[in-house]
């Protein structure tokens, strides 16, 4: 058994340990894709990712919402007024107006707080939950990683370098919220996503060619636009967080683009298109920014017309899409 497996319980059914033969279109003819073994550096970050998570076994997720509700209002209690300070008969049950000054009292775990105060508390709670979800992510990604590197160590390559990169990639992207780590020069966790990404649109081209269908850069894309996500929520200023959202729609529909290129169905257009469409109500962005990104990232391909004609298509469901 792994270090993974007795870190995170029993390992999952072992797969057949022969590699299945599956060929991919390179400039019309069917070749087997080139799959590189993992290299040292690639081996590393693992380790180090690795190490890091298994560290925070002793963390919890949990919220202690007694002590978020300090955090917020530290003088709250369930019968007095957070505007006024005049203490009531009744007790915190229900959000009701005060009977002396007429503002509106919240109730949080069973104490009267501002309406700004309960913005605040649940925006805390949520950041806990959401990072009780990166965790458990983080979990899974670091178990099929463990499985996958061990198949590959042994002869049975059957992913490739490029797959393993993005998934690493996004383990690091997902384990950045959580894991507060930089090394000597500076460099986090979301940082080497970043690197993983980068390296994986290179071993791209060559495990599989400049015009495979299986090639992977959609997805490289839809990862690196994710991270531009995750990094504009821990950004302080407004204007970091408005610089990485933008950003993030560029690589969303760079994501698009490659998919109509290669001509393949892109399994995250939906989750695109409410992204994109959030991140634009958001930032007070109008439809003709898609239009001019898709435009131009188009012309820089060369789409041919049946490029073109599925790119029409998939930018229409964006356009489509509709936020409430």
């Amino acid at each position: 058994m792994g270090f993974l497996d007795k870190l995170l319980g029993t390992s999952g059914a072992a797969k057949q340990s022969s590699t299945p033969k599956i060929t991919v279109s390179i400039d019309g003819n069917s070749e087997l894709p080139k799959y590189l073994p993992l290299d040292k550096q690639t081996e590393e970050n693992f380790d180090l990712l690795m190490t890091e998570f298994k560290n925070l076994k002793s963390v919890s997720f949990e919220p202690d919402k007694t002590s978020i509700l300090k955090q917020v209002n530290s003088h709250a209690d369930e019968s007095t007024c957070p505007y006024c300070g005049v203490k009531h008969e009744f007790k915190a049950s229900r959000a009701r107006k005060c009977p002396d000054c007429g503002e509106k009292m919240v109730v949080r775990s069973g104490h009267y707080i501002k309406e700004t105060e309960a913005e605040k508390f649940d925006e805390l709670i949520r950041e806990h939950y959401d990072k009780a979800s990166s965790y458990e992510q983080v979990k899974s990604l670091l178990k099929y990683l463990q499985d996958t590197k061990v198949q590959m160590n042994q002869g049975d390559n059957f992913y490739g370098l490029t797959y393993f990169l993005i998934s690493l990639g996004k383990s690091f992207s997902e384990a950045s919220p959580i894991i507060n780590w930089r090394d000597p020069k500076g460099f986090s966790f979301s940082d080497k996503a970043w690197g993983c990404f980068n390296r994986a649109r290179m071993t791209d081209v060559q495990e599989y060619g400049f015009h495979s269908t299986s090639r992977k850069t959609p997805e490289i894309s839809f990862e690196m636009a994710e991270e531009l996500t995750r990094r504009a929520s821990m950004r302080k200023t407004k204007q970091s967080r408005r610089s990485n959202k933008l950003t993030a729609i560029n690589m969303y529909l760079q994501s698009v683009v490659e998919a109509a290129q290669l001509n393949i169905e892109l399994y995250q257009l939906p989750e695109i298109a409410r992204k994109v469409k959030t991140i634009m109500k958001e930032e007070n962005q109008n439809d003709s920014l898609i239009e001019t990104e898709v435009t131009e990232k188009a012309k820089k391909l060369k789409l041919n017309p049946e490029q073109e004609k599925r790119l029409a298509t998939m930018k229409q469901e964006i356009l489509a899409y509709s936020i409430l």
